[in-house]
């Protein structure tokens, strides 16, 4: 098994989230590997020809793997890449993949988060756009209704959908495919998190779909009726159309959202997936995202700090599911 590695340049003072750019450079190395005659199994694992896990890429496989876990969860790839796992596996069948193609890794397996990871593949993806490989194949997780039109999505950044391979990996799985020639671009960034670079080539694909055409408004996103959610969200929505605002519900597909979110001054919401889109916005709108006091999970301000935006979380008391009542008199965006 070969291994080559080609080093992406990092713009001078990149770095994502509270990450100082000194940091980033040492923690969070970007380059990508060619990887020759390997394995890919469940969880998007990757295994050298003795069925071992690749040390220098295995961070995004481990940090789900070990989610819940802190002492196994990597913070970082090279921390990743020097801790003792088992590593090893034994594959139940093995399946071959076509030779003469040049197969990308999706770090993304877990694109059930409709969008608040499908951003950190995508980042991760702007690194092989100068390798000018003649026969791409970008390798994925099933395409599920998770994401609206999700082959939009991959089109928007280079695959349309004759150049994606979706493979069944769920986690546990013991079948093994063998790729001979495997792109394993390095994590731009922690989870959730995007770098100032990628940042930059995910909007500049999707500003394609959208051109800027809005006039101003205001954003109210809506949850749905399963965990974290409103419980007086009609309220809420009543109050807020008295003020203009727009209330999305996530059924109205990226392209639209990119309008929207564009030319937003406000949004309003609980947290959720839909808040990442904030990463459309422009600079100095207004976030407001509303928590459970016994789920607080600000992984966006980091974004909107770094994209200039006007950024706060207010906490409010939530029930075992981490339903909440937003209250109505913090609601006055007139």
């Amino acid at each position: 098994m070969k291994h080559s590695k080609t080093t992406i340049k990092v713009a001078e003072g990149d770095c994502f989230g509270g990450i100082s750019p000194r940091d980033y450079k040492k923690k969070w190395p970007q380059h990508v590997w060619h990887l020759e005659n390997v394995y890919i199994g469940g969880g998007g694992s990757i295994y050298d020809e003795n069925f071992n896990l690749i040390p220098q890429t295995r961070f995004t496989y481990l940090f789900w793997k070990h989610l819940h876990d802190e002492e196994l969860r990597p913070s970082n790839p090279p921390g990743a890449a020097k801790k003792k796992y088992d590593q090893s596996c034994t594959p139940s069948k093995i399946k071959q993949l076509k030779k003469g193609v040049d197969y990308i890794y999706a770090h993304h397996y877990f694109n059930i988060y409709v969008y608040g990871h499908l951003w950190d593949t995508f980042q991760d993806l702007s690194k092989i756009r100068n390798l000018k490989l003649n026969n791409k194949k970008l390798i994925c997780a099933p395409f599920t209704g998770h994401v609206h039109n999700l082959p939009l999505h991959f089109k928007a950044i280079g695959y349309p959908q004759k150049d994606v391979l979706s493979l069944h990996l769920p986690s546990e799985s013991t079948t093994l495919y063998k790729i001979p020639s495997l792109y394993y671009p390095s994590v731009t960034a922690y989870p959730t998190m995007v770098s100032r670079q990628g940042l930059e080539f995910i909007r500049n694909n999707y500003f394609k779909l959208a051109p800027a055409s809005e006039s101003a408004c205001k954003l109210y996103l809506k949850r749905p009726n399963n965990n974290r959610s409103v419980l007086n969200e009609g309220e809420v929505v009543k109050l807020l159309k008295k003020q203009g605002f727009i209330i999305l519900d996530g059924s109205e597909g990226i392209v639209r959202h990119i309008e929207l979110f564009r030319a937003a001054s406000v949004i309003v919401g609980a947290h959720g997936a839909m808040v990442k889109n904030l990463i459309f916005c422009s600079e100095g709108t207004r976030v407001i995202e509303f928590f459970s006091d016994k789920y607080v999970n600000t992984c966006y301000k980091s974004t909107a700090n770094l994209m200039n935006l006007e950024y706060e979380s207010i906490e409010t008391m939530g029930d075992k599911d981490n339903n909440i009542k937003i209250p109505l008199r913090l609601l006055n965006y007139e």
